[in-house]
């Protein structure tokens, strides 16, 4: 199994780094203008159960990719696992640690396997790119934007 992850220190106490996330739209503030992915469907906010299902470019084609939140745990985080899409499998954990009291750290972990094989580049190019906050557009300041 391929895995990434990446630390980002937020200049807001973990549980303003909660609120933002499980507030409406934050997965679409995530996401990078130029990305083709769009979020298709959602059921519930950041509860255990709950799916957003995406449609993610491929090539030409695009696939539905549905993922179930699970490990909820307020204000420390929440994991995302595949429940339908382009991966063997595919778990996306988002850890909030509190850094003070005024700040804290986001904590991506995405571990996935391609659907033939280990080391699928393009696995891992579609993993990382539709796997927010990993891209670019990571909030600087979660009660700055949206």
């Amino acid at each position: 199994m391929d895995s990434v992850s990446r630390r980002s220190p937020m200049p807001v106490a973990v549980e303003e780094l909660w609120a933002w996330h499980t507030r409406p739209g934050a997965l679409e503030r995530l996401m990078p203008p130029w990305d083709r992915v769009r979020v298709v469907g959602r059921s519930g906010g950041i509860a255990n159960g709950s799916t957003v299902t995406l449609l993610v470019p491929f090539g030409p084609a695009r696939l539905r990719w549905t993922s179930e939140h699970r490990d909820v745990d307020p204000p420390h985080g929440f994991a995302d696992t595949q429940i339908s899409g382009p991966f063997a499998h595919w778990t996306h954990v988002h850890a909030m640690h509190a850094d003070g009291p005024a700040a804290s750290t986001l904590e991506d972990r995405i571990a996935f396997e391609g659907p033939a094989r280990r080391g699928c580049p393009r696995c891992s190019a579609i993993a990382t790119s539709c796997s927010p906050p990993i891209s670019p557009r990571t909030p600087a300041s979660p009660t700055g934007r949206g």
